[in-house]
């Protein structure tokens, strides 16, 4: 049983406009929505995944995990900002680099992260990481329209699909980036066992 009633305008159906008009985020972000309510609710609910323009000056990837999240929420605030009362969640994703030093030596991992804003409130939250290897980092940066992207891997389907030789991908980080983050935001009205609230 719940501890909390779970908001029954969400139920009814979910409308998600998002900062992104690559198709990998928004089916991420569709398949991390979808995967919460069946697994978590035992339901389906449906979704509406809608893409966004947003300005985006060409700055390469995130340096940090604070600088991934600000700029996910940045992009979440301005749709919010923008539409208003037009849909019920606003959503900005960033993939980004986090640096962490141990043993005296950087090590490197890519990661992504998704701030959801809606019901008055906003949560984020990020998917797995993969730790980069230094050759590739070694062999420096290309700037191909003004986005960093690690040599030997322009070919590949995005750094995830690169490191985890194809079987992850940025769809599948970004889903469990916007599965993590509604969680997070549901938490309030859902607390209960999973499948419990059908």
């Amino acid at each position: 049983m719940t501890a909390k009633l779970f908001p029954p305008e969400v139920l009814r159906g979910v409308e998600i406009a998002v900062a992104s008009s690559r198709s990998e985020v928004l089916l991420g972000v569709r398949e991390g929505v979808m995967r919460y309510f069946h697994q978590v609710l035992g339901r389906q609910v449906p979704v509406a995944v809608v893409p966004q323009r947003v300005d985006e000056v060409p700055h390469g990837l995130a340096s940090s995990d604070e600088e991934m999240i600000e700029r996910c929420d940045g992009r979440a605030r301005e749709l919010e900002d923008r539409l208003g009362d037009s849909y019920q969640f606003y959503l900005g994703v960033e993939e980004g680099l986090e640096s962490v030093s141990r043993d005296g030596l950087p090590r490197h991992y890519v990661r992504t992260w998704a701030m959801l804003r809606g019901l008055g409130s906003c949560a984020s939250g990020a998917s797995g990481s993969y730790e980069i290897p230094p050759r590739l980092l070694d062999e420096g940066f290309h700037e191909p329209d003004g986005r960093r992207t690690l040599a030997g891997l322009r070919r590949q389907k995005g750094l995830v699909a690169a490191l985890s030789g194809g079987v992850d991908s940025r769809r599948a980080a970004v889903a469990t980036a916007v599965f993590n983050a509604i969680a997070s935001l549901f938490f309030e009205f859902y607390s209960g066992h999973p499948r419990s609230a059908r």
